[in-house]
């Protein structure tokens, strides 16, 4: 029973990481002119004219009502670092998406993931949602802003709500990071219909503050993830699986969808890594941990900016020799580029740089 309980928390925890963010690095983009602004292709006119993305004068009687978007939905407006072109490849629009990600200026990105399963008898269902803000690109200064709450339901055995927060201000070089996570103690899952959510009991619940100048510090100390980073992949030429990835296709809506396919073991070296050190930090005998499925679908806007990711992944881990599982799950993000879809604005960063704000 005791191996039971270890486990069940251990799957909590790591479940939580995975889940929550997706931090890793993303290098081979020496092939991209860092300051380039121009197809070279087949130039789409979407790619410099950005008429259609303003909104009308709700002042002017003679304009049509003004468009209401979701999030994400809005095509972006700000010039990208590098621009895709109809003739790349599946790797090489990622290439550019994910620099378009560290060089825009403000992103907002939503995230909900979740997975099921049955181990040693026991059913066991994880949510997770996620919401990074950041003002800033990665190259120079930023604030940035992470909230991140998951809970395990359905588990008689064991139930863990975690919510964390993570501000980080880079000035001058110099790092600053504020991190509190909630007391389990206080936090209640509450469902609606197919969703869940949790909520503090009497706005109960934060504990101190932790603070840290290095990201290395925070993550040995309080969580393994960068959250700086988009994922926790090293997806480059050398660890995607070419004949398993599609091409990217023209949806004639402004955006091109495609799918990436990665290597399980090439392109998760260092994210293996953190989650054996995260299993062996919260569980004894964590023999195994191996990754047999990465596959990304993604779909781009047509002047290079990533509009929403949905991530499969599927892995094996081993405890102690006897537990044994092999587990799914899968993880839709969305990414806005727009100060006004997420609730946050930029403002507001200033303020949660201090974590002090109230969560009810």
């Amino acid at each position: 029973m005791r191996k039971k309980f270890l486990f069940m928390i251990a799957l909590i925890m790591i479940f939580s990481v995975v889940l929550c963010s997706f931090a890793a690095c993303f290098d081979k983009t020496e092939s991209l002119d860092d300051n380039s602004n121009t197809a070279t292709g087949d130039n789409n006119d979407n790619d410099t004219d950005d008429s259609d993305d303003e909104l009308t004068d709700p002042d002017d009687e003679n304009d049509p009502p003004a468009p209401i978007y979701g999030f994400g939905e809005r095509r972006p407006s700000i010039a990208p670092t590098v621009q895709i072109t109809s003739d790349m490849s599946a790797i090489e629009m990622l290439e550019v998406g994910v620099k378009n990600y560290y060089g825009a200026s403000y992103i907002a990105s939503n995230s909900e993931g979740s997975f099921s399963t049955t181990v040693m008898g026991l059913n066991f269902y994880q949510f997770v949602k996620s919401l990074t803000v950041r003002q800033g690109s990665s190259n120079g200064d930023y604030k940035q802003f992470s909230n991140n709450i998951s809970g395990s339901v359905g588990s008689s055995l064991v139930e863990i709500m975690i919510w964390e927060e993570t501000a980080i201000e880079k000035n001058e070089g110099s790092m600053q990071i504020n991190f509190r996570k909630a007391n389990p103690e206080y936090l209640i899952a509450n469902k609606t219909s197919n969703d869940y959510e949790l909520v503090f009991e009497d706005g109960k619940g934060f504990d101190a503050i932790q603070s840290f100048s290095d990201m290395n510090d925070y993550q040995l100390t309080a969580s393994i993830v960068d959250p700086t980073k988009i994922w926790m992949y090293d997806i480059n030429e050398s660890t995607y699986l070419s004949d398993w990835s599609t091409m990217p296709v023209n949806n004639g809506d402004g955006t091109y969808t495609f799918k990436i396919v990665a290597d399980p073991q090439a392109s998760t070296v260092d994210y293996t890594k953190q989650m054996m050190y995260m299993l062996n930090s919260t569980v004894a005998n964590a023999e195994d941990f191996e990754f047999r499925k990465i596959e990304l679908e993604i779909t781009m806007w047509d002047n290079g900016f990533i509009k929403d990711l949905n991530i499969t992944e599927s892995f094996f881990m081993s405890i102690s020799g006897l537990i044994q599982t092999e587990i799914t799950q899968n993880s839709f993000r969305k990414f806005s580029y727009y100060d006004d879809e997420e609730g946050f604005t930029p403002q507001d960063l200033t303020e949660m740089m201090s974590l002090s704000h109230n969560v009810a």
